[in-house]
């Protein structure tokens, strides 16, 4: 768990890797502190968000419902549920 500090110190080389991949980016609910989910994510990124990055906060158990919907989550992430290439598990970490 690198947390939120690692994100805010990270966002520069993700936005320039989201050119050419899709990221979904989870975040712990109580980073928002006072603020609302669209007002965090416009403080963060500006109005110029790339569109294939997808940002979730988790509020409770949001793990648990990512990972139950393996077949969603591997399209989104264009990974193989099963197989020898990069799985859906190791495209989470």
């Amino acid at each position: 768990n690198r947390g939120f500090h690692y994100f805010q110190a990270r966002l520069p080389a993700i936005r320039r890797s989201a050119m050419g991949s899709q990221f979904i980016i989870l975040l712990d609910g109580d980073c928002l502190r006072n603020s609302c989910p669209p007002e965090f994510i416009e403080n963060s990124f500006g109005s110029l968000k790339p569109r294939n990055i997808c940002i979730r906060f988790a509020m409770q158990e949001v793990e648990n419902w990512l990972i139950a919907d393996r077949d969603n989550l591997s399209n989104f992430l264009n990974v193989p549920l099963y197989g020898n290439s990069k799985s859906v598990m190791q495209a989470l970490v």
